[in-house]
């Protein structure tokens, strides 16, 4: 499935879930089974309260081992990625 969803400009920023609670909302899907690939500490909070499961794919730069554990799984790369990570 392909889907856009595109936010006005003037919103909350992360960690507010509210982007991933309006993307779930208009793809009709419960948060609880939504994943999200995120590479920011702010970005993974955000997810995590709306609910859903969140990937991080850290950027190399930004050392965030003190916030590894939160995450549901840490990738090194996106090419790393395997649905059979999250059935």
């Amino acid at each position: 499935m392909k889907s856009f969803i595109l936010q006005n400009l003037k919103r909350k920023g992360k960690p507010d879930p509210q982007v991933f609670l309006t993307t779930a909302k208009k793809l009709g899907l419960d948060p609880s089974s939504c994943l999200v690939l995120e590479d920011s500490k702010a970005g993974m909070e955000a997810g995590i309260a709306a609910g859903m499961k969140v990937i991080l794919v850290p950027d190399r730069l930004s050392p965030v081992e003190k916030w590894h554990d939160q995450a549901y799984c840490v990738l090194s790369t996106l090419n790393d990625f395997d649905m059979n990570l999250v059935s």
